[in-house]
């Protein structure tokens, strides 16, 4: 029995006494008649102020009021910031307005009144067509890259993705090298610096009058222009396989001319419909 081992003192051989705790208070457990142990902490981890040793309480907050991550129970940081990036009064810190760069306010709504949801569908629908209209063919793959913010990669991993058929797949994947061919950009600077053509076995640098017709001629016939087309089209020029880039340049050059002219006309007679008393007091 636990009397019969305690001595004078009141505790056992072991030195624990009828309640369990040793000369410190603490029982074999190494907690005290409140619960805690030496370094102050309960069973659960937690000391008398209700925080674990990392100085968060239960809620996860600590004595400052913020959690792990640096937001209080509001979810406002340090600096007055939530998550998102905005402040209470709905400031965005990198962007210094009320919108993100995305174009979303605190609340997640865009200046057309769409929320991030609501974009997310459009962009969703959007991405559908696209997949429809490429593998049918009412969609060309440079309207494609004119109006998509994604790869043709990206939009074939999505049509995995959604489990669109074999057939459709196959159709928008055997787009990517005519894909690849027109999605780079013509650098005019680049190509004046580094191009040097054959034409009719003499070697020719294309002059920046060239580059100019060409792309001004593919610009009247609303022709895609990229760094693909634009080098074929200046090729052909040299060539003499496009005669009617000059014809075209020159009839432009003509009308531009015409339509100065006719601007001169028009301040000339303005002019001369001004009062002579006024033109005096303007000299």
């Amino acid at each position: 029995m636990i009397e019969q081992d305690l001595i004078k003192d009141g505790f056992n051989r072991w030195g624990y006494d009828r309640e369990g705790y040793n000369r410190e208070g603490f029982n074999k457990n190494g907690y005290n008649r409140e619960g805690y142990n030496t370094e102050g902490f309960s069973k659960d981890g937690y000391n008398r102020e209700g925080y674990n040793k990392g100085g968060f309480n239960r809620e996860g907050y600590d004595k400052e009021g913020y959690n792990r991550e640096g937001f209080d129970k509001e979810g406002y940081n340090r600096e007055g910031y939530n998550k998102k990036g905005f402040n209470r009064d709905g400031i965005h810190k990198e962007t210094k307005s009320k919108y993100d760069a995305r174009g979303y306010d605190a609340n997640g709504i865009n200046r057309d009144g769409v929320t991030k949801e609501g974009q997310q569908i459009k962009n969703f629908l959007g991405l559908k067509e696209k997949v429809q209209k490429l593998a049918s063919g009412e969609m060309s793959i440079t309207d494609f890259i004119q109006n998509s913010k994604i790869s043709l990669d990206e939009l074939i991993q999505f049509a995995k993705k959604q489990k669109y058929n074999t057939n459709t797949i196959k159709r928008i994947t055997a787009l990517k090298k005519d894909y690849e061919r027109y999605k780079k950009k013509f650098d005019k600077d680049s190509y004046l610096r580094h191009t040097i053509l054959m034409i009719n076995g003499n070697e020719v640098r294309p002059s920046q009058n060239d580059v100019d017709r060409c792309i001004r001629y593919m610009e009247l016939n609303g022709l895609y222009i990229c760094d693909y087309t634009a080098r074929k089209t200046i090729n052909d020029y040299l060539n003499g396989r496009l005669p009617e880039v000059d014809s075209m340049y020159l009839r432009t050059l003509e009308e531009e001319q015409q339509r100065l002219s006719n601007e001169i006309k028009k301040i000339n007679q303005l002019e001369n419909e001004i009062p002579i008393e006024e033109k005096q007091e303007v000299t």
